[in-house]
């Protein structure tokens, strides 16, 4: 698909159109990021606000006041030990207090196995849980210049194009 025929337009204005779904995502990459919705349907409408993504790592610990809830949220093998390391009452209260927030979606690398509580958390407040089989440093650099093309401001200009000596012009009316 090319950025002419994206579903992702920008407004005309120079600036990207902020309305980028999940399930936009999830359609367009489901093969080349491996993915595996683990409650299929679930959040697909939610939008992804930009094209940055975070690990949670602090959040997971209980620090949450500059956590970025807006960004898309992978989950790597330190975050998913982390939280197989707590007690199924703390990791309960953390995982409730995580997904208080509006993620658009989490993801978890690795095909990692989920921890107790992690997939129930998801599914009662509707965030997408979604599964890869790649390792963490190769999902964001596959990830990330999808996300960034489709964020980055456009303009559409209207004219003709004359070859002048071979010189290419543009001309654009009023």
């Amino acid at each position: 698909m090319s950025r002419n025929d994206s579903k992702f337009e920008a407004n005309g204005a120079g600036m990207p159109n902020q309305q980028v779904t999940v399930g936009q995502l999830l359609d367009r990459l489901r093969g080349t990021l491996q993915l595996e919705e683990l409650e299929p349907g679930t959040g697909v409408d939610r939008v992804i606000g930009n094209a940055e993504v975070s690990s949670p790592g602090l959040a997971l610990a209980g620090y949450v006041e500059r956590f970025s809830a807006e960004r898309l949220q992978v989950l790597g093998e330190t975050e998913i030990t982390y939280l197989e390391s707590l007690a199924p009452a703390a990791r309960k209260k953390i995982l409730d207090l995580f997904f208080s927030f509006p993620i658009p979606a989490v993801f978890v690398t690795k095909g990692q196995k989920l921890p107790s509580g992690l997939k129930e958390s998801a599914a009662a407040t509707g965030v997408p849980l979604i599964r890869t089989k790649l390792k963490t440093a190769e999902f964001y650099r596959r990830l990330k210049p999808v996300l960034e093309m489709e964020f980055a401001p456009t303009v559409s200009l209207h004219g003709s194009l004359a070859d002048v000596f071979g010189v290419g012009l543009f001309f654009t009316g009023k």
